[in-house]
């Protein structure tokens, strides 16, 4: 049997084990997400991690090769081990106020929660390189919540993806992260297929199709999202176009709607949704970056309801050229949301936006701070404030604030 059909096979076999182990070990979890969809008398789930979870900086960014860039020329099969250690601290202040009527008038009623949350994770990304143009690389991680023991994750296999590079195609198969801009629309595991093309003339594109990877089947979408951008060397712009249409194939089990209301989990406020996003971004010096993200979206509700609104996202970011290694090194930025519900998949924010319910969206600013403290070590500041976008009767704020260090080895 040649090696690549053995990789193959060894790939779905893996993919099977994983998707059949991690159902179980996320039952708590997502239990108490789907509670987080409150109405006024509950208390709101955990916040997510509050330093930054995005994949990106895990995973390469499509079109890039970094481990073929960064080690010199070796004899084919070897492997190579990258990885992490992250210590989480966060504390998320949660506040809803309504009137509600009683039988003695309308009456004004305030909740107020507090919620702290301790973590550590730990990330293991081994990369098998069969040859110059092939690879196989998968991720270890193992996750415990110092807080809440539901929320622990045992070490577990997260991601096993096969990489193809032909020419200025690179193709990616398996169970990979996708991770669309800042990650404001999506920032989620997916099983499925990607193809990008590297930058040709100041043009690159990326086209995927596959199923966000969920415990339960109902929970998944499955559908296409596309990227196209583009940037001249000699040009201070940088432009994307990126389109996202996913739909959810099975319907919400009654068990998992809370009584009473028509509020799903947080994956299932939408069964279909599809985003528009156009992304510009200017280089006003070397060392100062503004952009804005324009979203326009449409999401489709189980009852056949449909919501479409328009948002946006503005970044201001300083001093942006960061190198782990360096120290002293730093980068900043103040960012400011203005985004429907119905305009992402899973966002990568660090806060939680799923606090905001009845299909409310969320506005708001964040502010972070990143500094390299010691060899690989990086300390990062991180702080949130965030109110419903919408008046569905509920008026809800979220204070957040937190901070983390990661050693990358």
């Amino acid at each position: 049997m040649r090696p690549l059909s053995l990789c193959a096979l060894v790939l779905l076999h893996f993919m099977s084990l994983i998707t059949v182990a991690e159902a179980g070990s996320d039952i708590k979890h997502n239990v108490s997400i789907s509670e987080s969809s409150l109405p006024l008398q509950q208390t709101p789930a955990a916040p997510m991690p509050i330093v930054a979870t995005s994949e990106e900086a895990v995973e390469p960014k499509p079109g890039t090769n970094e481990s073929q860039q960064d080690t010199k020329k070796r004899k084919n099969p070897w492997l190579e081990l990258h990885g992490e250690a992250r210590y989480i601290y966060g504390e998320g202040r949660f506040d809803i106020d309504a009137d509600v009527q009683t039988p003695f008038g309308k009456r004004h009623m305030h909740q107020h929660s507090k919620l702290i949350l301790p973590q550590h994770r730990i990330r293991l990304e081994p990369t098998l390189h069969l040859s110059d143009s092939w690879r196989l690389t998968g991720m270890l991680e193992d996750s415990r919540d110092h807080h809440v023991s539901a929320n622990n994750r045992h070490a577990y296999l997260k991601r096993l993806y096969m990489q193809h590079d032909a020419g200025s195609v690179q193709y990616t198969f398996g169970r990979f992260n996708q991770f669309m801009n800042d990650g404001n629309i999506i920032d989620e595991q997916l099983d499925g297929i990607r193809v990008n093309l590297k930058p040709q003339k100041g043009f690159s594109a990326s086209l995927a199709y596959g199923r966000t990877h969920k415990p339960y089947s109902w929970q998944q979408k499955t559908g296409l999202l596309a990227e196209v951008a583009y940037q001249r060397p000699d040009s201070r712009w940088n432009h994307k176009l990126e389109y996202l249409n996913m739909r959810a194939t099975e319907t919400v089990p009654e068990s998992f709607i809370m009584p009473g209301t028509n509020l799903y989990a947080e994956e299932d406020r939408f069964r279909r949704q599809e985003i528009w996003s156009l992304y510009n971004s200017y280089d006003f010096t070397p060392h100062l970056r503004g952009s804005v993200e324009l979203l326009r979206s449409t999401g489709w509700r189980a009852e056949g309801a449909a919501e479409r609104d328009y948002g946006w996202v503005g970044t201001l970011l300083i001093h942006y050229v960061h190198q782990p290694n360096k120290l002293g090194d730093w980068d900043a930025w103040i960012r400011y949301y203005c985004q429907p519900s119905s305009s992402y998949i899973t966002h990568t924010m660090d806060a939680q936006p799923t606090f905001f319910n009845n299909y409310a969206g969320f506005k708001g600013w964040c502010a972070r701070y990143e500094v390299v403290v010691g060899k690989g070590l990086v300390l990062i500041l991180e702080g949130f404030y965030l109110n419903n976008r919408h008046d569905r009767g509920l008026h809800q704020t979220e204070r957040v604030l937190g901070f983390s260090l990661t050693q990358v080895f």
